[in-house]
């Protein structure tokens, strides 16, 4: 599969909604913080972020390698 601009301009909008869904979790963790729960407000901000991660480095790999075999 060849490199699609379309493609790759989708995943990035996909990528993006799902940070910004993703950030009011982290958001209301912080508040966890604030409140006295800096294990557990600061291991789900981890938490939170690694998802983030995880799925941007999953629709990158898509654009550039194409969907997993068990997706299509």
């Amino acid at each position: 599969m060849g490199f699609n601009a379309k493609d790759a301009i989708d995943a990035a909008k996909d990528i993006v909604t799902n940070a910004v869904e993703r950030s009011s979790d982290i958001v209301e963790n912080a508040g966890h913080i604030i409140k006295g729960d800096i294990a557990g407000g600061t291991g789900d901000i981890v938490h939170n972020s690694l998802d983030i991660a995880t799925y941007a480095v999953d629709r990158a790999k898509e654009v550039f390698t194409g969907k997993p075999a068990d997706d299509e």
